[in-house]
């Protein structure tokens, strides 16, 4: 009885936090894809640090040219002209490329996965009741 009591709080404290994460990753895309500044960007260079390969991207905002890092996606789907770039102009390290699709799909899979242990916690439970 105790470990099935240990199971479900550990399972459904994974779903909660799953979703919980993916949730809160699609409402900050949709903050900056319908608060945040569109600029135009080309990617100016690329670079490796710590965390991994990363874009530079150059645009400019307000008649000032700024430079931001973004992650290299894993698969190299961006396309070689201008891309789109929603940030927030309050805090500029919050940043989105429009044609940048892992974060949306990241997203999605934290929520699909966060509702598939939902639905393993609810179906351990029941021959309990």
């Amino acid at each position: 009885m105790f470990y099935l009591l240990f199971d479900l709080i550990l399972v459904g404290g994974l779903a909660v936090g799953s979703l919980l994460y993916g949730v809160k990753r699609l409402v900050k895309r949709h903050k900056l894809l319908h608060s945040g500044e569109r600029v135009s960007a080309r990617v100016v260079s690329q670079g490796q640090n710590r965390d991994g390969r990363y874009l530079v991207l150059g645009f400019i905002a307000n008649g000032t040219e700024h430079h931001l890092q973004y992650p290299m996606p894993k698969k190299r789907t961006l396309p070689d002209g201008p891309l789109t770039l929603y940030y927030d102009p309050y805090h500029p390290e919050n940043l989105l490329v429009a044609e940048d699709t892992t974060d949306l799909y990241g997203s999605i899979f934290c929520i699909v996965l966060g509702v598939v242990l939902a639905v393993i916690t609810i179906l351990m439970a029941l021959p309990q009741l």
